[in-house]
């Protein structure tokens, strides 16, 4: 429990967020996603108010191998410049580490993408996926039991 005194409501709706450095990502009931860039010093944080991003994207991840999400059909776009480009694949959670973008499909199976590389299929099976801006991987299985990667391969 997150005491009132600890807390601060940011203006917006949204019902999934990422953050990577100093840039909150995150989708909202409609589909749209956003982003915020803010500035910390000593005594506060300075927010540059929400930025929409592109509609009909229902998932977005943020980290240091860029901005990526997931449509409601869990197609793939990542952000490029100032537009999104369509990747191939079909994921139902996706998220981006310090140089690595991880993904989960339907049917469970773990993905991971370096750099310009395709999706390679890692084995075994999680139903959703986090990767910490050092690469370390955790997950949820079906079962609801949490696990932690130990290796890259």
């Amino acid at each position: 429990v997150v005491s009132p005194q600890s807390t601060e409501r940011i203006g917006g709706k949204l019902s999934q967020i990422d953050t990577y450095g100093l840039t909150i990502v995150g989708a909202n009931s409609g589909l749209n996603a956003y982003h915020l860039t803010f500035k910390e010093t000593a005594k506060t944080v300075h927010l540059s108010g929400w930025k929409e991003e592109k509609d009909q994207l229902s998932k977005v991840a943020h980290g240091g191998a860029g901005t990526w999400g997931l449509d409601t059909a869990g197609h793939i776009f990542y952000r490029s410049a100032k537009k999104w480009i369509a990747f191939p694949g079909i994921l139902t959670d996706i998220s981006v580490g310090g140089s690595e973008i991880w993904g989960v499909n339907s049917a469970h199976l773990i993905y991971r993408k370096i750099g310009s590389g395709n999706w390679i299929n890692i084995g075994g099976r999680l139903k959703q996926i986090s990767v910490s801006q050092s690469n370390h991987v955790w997950g949820v299985n079906s079962r609801d039991n949490f696990y932690r990667r130990t290796g890259n391969t």
